[in-house]
């Protein structure tokens, strides 16, 4: 069973989510908090303590709910994250912050599992893909998408820059890598770079941010890049 955290003033409210999370497919066992400060005291550095946390988008004060969605991402960019609010002023935010769903009161409650569902749905896919990296001397070692945050060709290789922080170097070139590799969620954005979406953090005038790394966008890829990155941001809300 999997782990949520309900962070909505209005207790009827809470029990009503927990409910449903209690029924969704994979359910959640879920904790409740009327507050941040007693949800911010159960979480580590990298938020691993849940799976999901579904949110008001003001809990006390205005906005505080998004503030604290903005904190979670910058510290887990794994972590499913919803709003269940009142509100309709958060689109835009909920949008960067790569937010499942967004949920106003009063809502039909499948909307909610159908989110979830979604999200894990999409999530076995990607766990499947993979790609076949020859490496010096000629063996093969596959090499699963999900490590993936973004490849690079360099002198007639690629090296895939993974999560953990390591590097991987083999011979391919790189549409080849990207031929082999979800569409959806690998884009080609230079003629050096492939990007995973999943590990992007935002996208700038002409660059992906994914971590501290910038990677270039060129003239030539730019307009389709703006495309499948907002495709990409709105399939995953």
């Amino acid at each position: 069973m999997l782990r949520a955290a309900v962070i909505e003033p209005n207790k009827n409210k809470r029990e009503l989510i927990k409910a449903c999370l209690a029924d969704a497919q994979p359910a959640f066992r879920a904790s409740e908090f009327s507050c941040a400060e007693s949800f911010l005291d159960t979480l580590d550095e990298k938020c691993t303590a849940y799976d999901l946390v579904v949110m008001n988008t003001s809990i006390r004060t205005e906005g505080d709910g998004v503030r604290l969605a903005s904190e979670l991402r910058a510290r887990n960019a794994r972590l499913m994250l919803m709003f269940a609010t009142d509100s309709e002023a958060y689109y835009a935010k909920a949008f960067e912050l790569l937010v499942t769903g967004y949920l106003v009161y009063p809502f039909d409650y499948k909307h909610l599992l159908n989110a979830i569902s979604f999200f894990f749905h999409s999530e076995r896919l990607e766990r499947r893909a993979s790609i076949m990296l020859k490496e010096t001397g000629g063996s093969y070692r596959r090499v699963y998408a999900r490590h993936i945050k973004y490849i690079e060709s360099v002198n007639r290789e690629i090296v895939l820059h993974l999560e953990d922080g390591t590097t991987l170097t083999g011979y391919d070139k790189l549409a080849e890598a990207a031929q082999a590799l979800p569409h959806d969620l690998f884009f080609r954005c230079h003629q050096s770079y492939l990007v995973n979406f999943y590990f992007t953090d935002s996208m700038q005038k002409d660059t992906f941010v994914i971590g501290d790394t910038s990677v270039p966008i060129s003239r030539k890829y730019l307009k389709e890049a703006k495309e499948a990155y907002c495709a990409y941001v709105f399939r995953s809300m």
